[in-house]
């Protein structure tokens, strides 16, 4: 037997819903009343009743909305999400950034320097960096350059007290942490009576014996150190005394812009002080406690990989999750190879020490027979030429902000991704949608890939782009000269691959030196393509070894974008070139 409910279906819960709904009911039970007023008593009741009602709903609704991952609003409802699937929460990550030590003087450095691991650096504003592994700056060398991470260490070289265990379901909270700093994820190094315990994410793979520990953040982002219960995870004794170092970093706060390195540390202050630091590249990847957003993306990715990496979905995933990673894709060869590349929190590029954390996690979750390499994306700029025919009465200016402002919202960091295509019908339909536009011409797209240094290359170099005589590669086509791979050394071979439209190509070779113009040879239809390439050196005149490597390319305009898998196309204000008509 089956019985329903035609009290009120879900969508008529308001007050006046409820009130109508009660007062129908009373109708039928008690109909001698015929005063429904609102001065009668049992009216009076009875709105009082659905006052009530409403609200008791209003709860119900919230507290179903926030049980479910999609659609929770609050940060403690993610909290406990994520507890509820034993994902672990990361605290604050710190920015990573590569500086450069170089001679003044452009000759080599005369003697081996070894720069240890954990060797101090300060930032311009006064910030603590150390390097996260020991470097050789070899004799031969004008420059070296050194991998920092934003961080401070308490406890070291003597440990602290955090005081004793009172209980043995205990938790010890870190205390002493300045306001505008946080505890460093993965940092602590515990001692329980002088003896090491080991840090873990979860204790669901540990025995009752094993001394293992957590450190987890509270909804307040209070960081606490946390025990097994005895059965996965061993509790410790009583009053036993707990001691430990960590690290503490600013977060965010350490993604600094460049050029913010000016002190050599004093046990590389040699050679008459002609040495000279700065970091050619902004730092990055700093973020504070897992936020709201970063939450609700990261846990159903950890649901998914279960912390295995065998899909190309399980590597991106994965590689989001580390702590710095915003963004993620991989050039996947089931079983074989696998090429990960990442962004960094806040977008710009990723420096070594990212690039290495990323590895050393993946490491863990991939088949042994993946070999991976990571890298860092970059920037590709967009280029648009466009003239646009305004609606009646609206103006040149407004015209302009109006349109730069959709292009650039469209296809800012945020809302481009690594290696997503960039189609001439959407910039069509964007800008066609506009109020105050009537109706557009496309002149010329095309976009500049970022010069990617090559593995172990780290300086990015300046690189200046100009095209004569092009129009002989293919009869009646524009095409454009980039930049796609280089060595930063001082001589260079040139390798220009063109492409037709009809997608076959063919490869024009030649050779060239520093800054002089080249004259490349189509092998086949022997005819000459005079470019012009300039290399600029850093502002910190650095010189170069031997063997550099280019790879350029001709891209025909106006056509779809393709990006290659290392970048993320962007259109930026400075990029976009418009001619307004106005119609009066």
């Amino acid at each position: 037997m089956s019985t329903s409910n035609n009290w009120l279906n879900p969508y008529q819960r308001s007050f006046n819903d409820i009130k109508a709904k009660l007062i129908s009911e009373l109708r039928l039970q008690i109909p001698e009343i015929t005063d429904y007023s609102e001065g009668n008593i049992f009216v009076i009741i009875i709105s009082i009743f659905a006052a009530i009602a409403e609200v008791i709903h209003y709860y119900i609704d919230n507290m179903a909305r926030e049980a479910f991952l999609p659609t929770a609003r609050r940060y403690s409802s993610l909290y406990k999400h994520a507890k509820l699937v034993d994902y672990h929460i990361k605290s604050a990550i710190p920015a990573t950034v590569d500086v450069v030590l170089y001679k003044n003087d452009d000759t080599p450095i005369g003697q081996d320097i070894t720069i240890p691991l954990n060797t101090e650096f300060t930032s311009s504003d006064g910030k603590t960096w150390i390097s996260t592994k020991t470097v050789i700056w070899y004799k031969d060398s004008y420059y070296v350059t050194v991998p920092l991470v934003q961080q401070k260490s308490v406890g070291v070289p003597d440990r602290i007290q955090l005081g004793n265990i009172l209980s043995p379901d205990s938790i010890i909270y870190i205390t002493d942490i300045p306001s505008d700093q946080k505890y460093v994820e993965g940092s602590m190094n515990l001692y329980i009576n002088d003896e090491p315990w080991i840090l873990v994410d979860t204790f669901a793979y540990s025995s009752s014996r094993d001394k293992v520990y957590k450190v987890e953040i509270d909804e307040q982002t209070r960081p606490y150190i946390k025990f097994g219960d005895g059965q996965f995870g061993m509790k410790p004794e009583y009053n036993a005394t707990i001691e430990a170092s960590y690290s503490l970093t600013y977060g965010s706060a350490g993604n600094i812009a460049t050029n913010n390195f000016t002190t050599v540390p004093q046990n590389i202050q040699v050679i008459d002080n002609k040495i000279t630091i700065n970091n050619v590249i902004p730092a990055t990847g700093g973020s504070d406690y897992e936020t709201f957003n970063m939450l609700k993306n990261h846990i159903p990715l950890s649901i998914k990989t279960l912390g295995v990496a065998i899909t190309k979905e399980d590597f991106e995933a994965i590689a989001k999750m580390v702590g710095g990673v915003d963004k993620a894709y991989a050039n996947y060869v089931c079983g074989r190879y696998v090429e990960i590349y990442i962004t960094p929190d806040g977008g710009g590029e990723a420096s070594s020490a990212l690039l290495d954390s990323v590895e050393k996690t993946i490491s863990k979750s991939k088949v042994i027979t993946t070999s991976i390499e990571v890298l860092s994306t970059h920037k590709s700029q967009v280029f648009l030429d466009i003239t646009i025919t305004g609606k009646k009465s609206f103006k040149s200016n407004d015209i302009s902000n109006q349109v730069k402002k959709a292009l650039t919202t469209a296809y800012d960091y945020n809302n481009s991704d690594i290696n997503k295509p960039l189609r001439l019908s959407d910039i069509y339909a964007l800008i066609d949608n506009q109020s105050m536009v009537d109706y557009l011409t496309l002149n010329r797209l095309y976009q500049l890939p970022y010069p990617i240094p090559q593995k172990n290359t780290s300086l990015p170099l300046n690189i200046s782009y100009f095209v004569q005589n092009i129009n002989p590669v293919t009869t009646g086509e524009e095409y454009i000269v980039i930049v796609n791979t280089f060595f930063a050394n001082k001589h260079y071979d040139v390798l220009i691959q063109k492409f037709y439209g009809g997608g076959s190509d063919n490869r024009i070779l030649g050779n060239g030196s520093y800054g002089e113009v080249i004259n490349v040879l189509d092998l086949e239809t022997q005819t000459k393509i005079i470019f012009q390439i300039t290399i600029n050196k850093p502002s910190e005149n650095l010189d170069y070894g031997e063997n550099d490597k280019y790879e350029l390319t001709l891209l025909p305009m106006n056509q779809d974008l393709y990006p290659l898998s290392y970048q993320i196309p962007i259109i930026e204000n400075q990029n976009i070139t418009l001619s307004i008509n106005e119609v009066v």
